[in-house]
């Protein structure tokens, strides 16, 4: 049997079109199952209502309620939020943006990019080349 889909911890809709979101809502739930999940070792049907909509809140920047009524959703019933958790986890998962990088590769890639001139060897007492405009 297939596994649930885990959120990512870099997953975010953040910035992003919450169309497809919506559109997607409209599809068949799969088995309790299988709903997406906030936590691996944790159900959706465990968490109460708000606390649902406050993570699809985060995950999407967006308020929940507002989501909830553009998918037809019931905006007071607990089902219709874990549904809407579901495929705003799957969305927010097929998000490209974030990857997992440490602050120290992330500033070391960024500063590789930066560069436009060779190292600077610390030793070296002669003052830096100064551009020609």
């Amino acid at each position: 049997m297939a596994a649930p889909t885990v959120l990512r911890s870099n997953a975010t809709l953040v910035g992003h079109s919450v169309v497809p979101l919506i559109t997607k809502s409209s599809d068949p739930s799969p088995p309790d199952e299988l709903l997406a999940r906030i936590e691996a070792e944790v159900p959706l049907r465990r968490y109460d209502a708000d606390e649902i909509l406050e993570r699809i809140g985060t995950l999407t920047c967006e308020p929940p309620e507002a989501l909830l009524r553009m998918t037809g959703l019931d905006t007071k019933d607990k089902e219709s939020a874990a549904r809407l958790a579901h495929f705003t986890i799957r969305a927010a998962n097929e998000i490209q943006d974030g990857q997992d990088v440490s602050k120290e590769e992330a500033a070391v890639a960024a500063a590789q990019q930066l560069s436009t001139t060779e190292p600077v060897n610390p030793n070296d007492k002669r003052p830096p080349p100064t551009s020609k405009s």
